[in-house]
C-alpha cells in the first residue's frame, strides 16, 4: 500500500511546474539497456567500471556488463520495490534496499544472496557502504538512518533527526560522515564522533531529493524540488554555487571522480500527470557553468552515475531503461550560451 501511495505522491510533486521546452545538446548516446519491466530507480557502477547494477520498481535488481550491455545476473529475493543499490569499495559485494524492509547482500562473483539485514518496521529507500570499514547504512521510510555491522549482521546505530522519509544518504570519502536528504526539506550532516547532534547543512520549504559528496569530500551538492542545485563547502557550511536550469524537480546528482563535473537529472517535459521525457544537465563543478543539456528517456530520469574513469555517464529512467552517454571532450566544447538555440 505504501508503495502505491508513495509513487502517486512522486507524480503529484513532479507536475507542479510549467512544461519545459528545451533543446538537446552536449553528450552522445552510446548504449541503451532495456533493463527492467518497470522504472529503474537506482544504479551504481562497480569500482572497476566493468559492471553496473540497477534497482527497479518491479521488485528486482540486475547486474549488467558495461561493455556489452549483457545481463550478468538477476537479484530476485525482494518482495517489494527495490529502491537502492550499491557496490562495496572492493567491488565483491552488492547491497540492495527494498520497501519490503530488508537490505540484502549479494556476492558479485556468484550472484548469490548471502546475508539479509533487517531494522525497523518500514521499508528502505537507499543504501550505502562505508568506504573504509565493515558497516553499511540505509535511509528509511520511518525517518531514520540505520547502520549495521556487516560481519555481525546486526544494527549498531540508528540516526534520528529527520522528520520525514530519508530520501538519500551518502558517505564521505573518509567514512567519517554521512550526508542525508529528506522529504522534510532538510539536509543533515552526521559525524560519527557526535551521531546524536547532526549539523544542518540546508533547510528548505521544498523536498530535497538528493545530497552527494564530491570525491575529495570538500563539497556537497543538493537537489531540490524547486529545480535548483546548490553546492556547499563542507568545512565552513558556505553556499558556493546555485545552479539553475531545471524546470522541474532535480531528482538525483553525481560528481565525476575527479570533481570536475556534476550531473543532475529529472523530468524535462510534462503533459498532465505524465513525464514525456527526462532531462540531463552536466555542469562545471568548479564554476557552476552549464556544459551540456540532453533530453533522454520516455519518462522521469530517477538516477545518474559517472563511471569511475569519468568517461561514461549512465542514467536510469522511468521507461525501464539504462542509457550510457559518452562525455569525452564534448563537455569542454559545448558553448553554454548556445544551449536551447
Amino acid at each position: 500500500m505504501y508503495a502505491l501511495v508513495y509513487r502517486v505522491a512522486l507524480i503529484i510533486m513532479l507536475v507542479t511546474m510549467p512544461i519545459s521546452m528545451r533543446a538537446d545538446s552536449g553528450i552522445e548516446e552510446l548504449m541503451v539497456i532495456e533493463a527492467h519491466e518497470d522504472d529503474v530507480f537506482a544504479i551504481a557502477f562497480s569500482p572497476d567500471g566493468r559492471l553496473i547494477a540497477s534497482a527497479s520498481f518491479d521488485g528486482t535488481a540486475n547486474v549488467w556488463d558495461t561493455e556489452t550491455g549483457e545481463l550478468r545476473f538477476a537479484m530476485t529475493a525482494h518482495t517489494d520495490e527495490v529502491r537502492g543499490v550499491a557496490f562495496n569499495a572492493d567491488g565483491d559485494t552488492i547491497a540492495t534496499a527494498s520497501l519490503d524492509g530488508s537490505i540484502i547482500l549479494w556476492d558479485v562473483e556468484t550472484g548469490v544472496a548471502f546475508k539479509t539485514l533487517l531494522g525497523g518496521k518500514e521499508g528502505f529507500l537507499n543504501v550505502a557502504f562505508n568506504p573504509i570499514n565493515n558497516t553499511i547504512a540505509a535511509g528509511s521510510i520511518d525517518n531514520q538512518i540505520y547502520v549495521w555491522d556487516i560481519l555481525l549482521g546486526f544494527t549498531v546505530s540508528r540516526l534520528e533527526g529527520h522528520k520525514e522519509e530519508v530520501l538519500h544518504i551518502d558517505y564521505s570519502p573518509d567514512g567519517q560522515f554521512i550526508i542525508s536528504s529528506s522529504n522534510d526539506g532538510a539536509v543533515l550532516l552526521w559525524d560519527w564522533n557526535r551521531p546524536d547532534k547532526p549539523l544542518l547543512v540546508e533547510q528548505s520549504n521544498e523536498i530535497l531529493w538528493d545530497a552527494v559528496y564530491s570525491a575529495d569530500g570538500a563539497r556537497v551538492a543538493t537537489a531540490s524540488d524547486d529545480g535548483v542545485v546548490r553546492l556547499w563547502d563542507v568545512n565552513n557550511g558556505d553556499e558556493l554555487s546555485v545552479l539553475e536550469g531545471h524546470f522541474y524537480s532535480v531528482l538525483k546528482l553525481d560528481f565525476s571522480e575527479d570533481g570536475a563535473y556534476l550531473a543532475s537529472v529529472g523530468c524535462g517535459e510534462r503533459s498532465r500527470l505524465f513525464c514525456l521525457h527526462g532531462e540531463i544537465y552536466v555542469w562545471d563543478a568548479q564554476t557552476g557553468t552549464e556544459l551540456a543539456l540532453e533530453e533522454a528517456h520516455d519518462d522521469n530520469i530517477w538516477d545518474v552515475a559517472f563511471s569511475p574513469d569519468g568517461t561514461i555517464l549512465a542514467t536510469a529512467g522511468g521507461d525501464g531503461n539504462i542509457i550510457f552517454w559518452s562525455l569525452g571532450d564534448s563537455t569542454a566544447t559545448v558553448d553554454a550560451d548556445d544551449e536551447g538555440d
